[in-house]
């Protein structure tokens, strides 16, 4: 990842690779359709930039992945909220094995990290929705 650009396009990527997410998008949408739901929206969010060396700045960036779930005037039935406790293990165990894993290469003077909002309210263009939001903190470099 030399970009952020890159970087958002990595990161939608590993959630796109999670079968229980019908949608993974960068940019916002006008609306959320119901039948694209779950749905994850991936946002870069705060950088905390550092000289490294005079030719390379290390980067810390911050992703949050918004993951819309239901409507809430849908109400929580039993299985939706079986849905997105399911959900919540299944993303934290597929982003455990891609950051965690053998096949991560990064270069970075610090490991990533992420974690979960538990189930949440979420607003999306006026709308209320149950879900999630995942906050990834991500050490990598642009060159």
């Amino acid at each position: 990842m030399s970009t952020l650009i890159e970087a958002v396009e990595e990161v939608q990527s590993w959630f796109s690779n999670i079968d229980d997410l019908k949608k993974v998008v960068s940019a916002p949408p006008p609306a959320i359709n119901f039948s694209d739901l779950p749905l994850a929206w991936v946002v870069p969010k705060s950088g905390t930039w550092s000289p490294f060396t005079p030719t390379i700045n290390k980067q810390v960036r911050q992703f949050q992945v918004f993951i819309f779930v239901s409507p809430l005037t849908f109400g929580l039935p039993e299985k939706t909220y079986q849905d997105l406790i399911s959900l919540i293990d299944t993303v934290g165990r597929h982003l455990a094995g891609v950051l965690y894993g053998p096949e991560f290469n990064y270069e970075a003077d610090r490991d990533p990290s992420f974690s979960d909002s538990g189930i949440s309210v979420l607003e999306f263009s006026g709308t209320e929705y149950h879900g999630f939001t995942v906050t990834i903190n991500l050490p990598f470099s642009f060159r």
